[in-house]
């Protein structure tokens, strides 16, 4: 993983703590993880995603379990 440093963060959101930055990014759809110290984690490939317009990355599901449990009686 290729993470943004915090300077990058701080130029990036315009926001100097933690919290105002999770919130920047949170607000405008970025996908990120929160370390042990509250700080964001971005991965440079998530900003090259939002600066160059490419799409998001499809969210994984699971199969489909609607079916399971119902009854059908004929």
């Amino acid at each position: 993983m290729n993470l943004l440093t915090p300077d990058e963060l701080h130029e990036l959101t315009d926001c100097a703590r933690k919290g105002d930055q999770v919130e920047w990014l949170r607000k405008r759809g970025w996908v990120f993880d929160i370390g042990e110290t509250g700080r964001p984690k971005v991965d440079r490939a998530e900003y090259e995603r939002h600066m160059i317009g490419g799409k998001k990355q499809p969210q994984k599901k699971g199969p489909n379990t609607s079916w399971y449990g119902s009854t059908t009686q004929t």
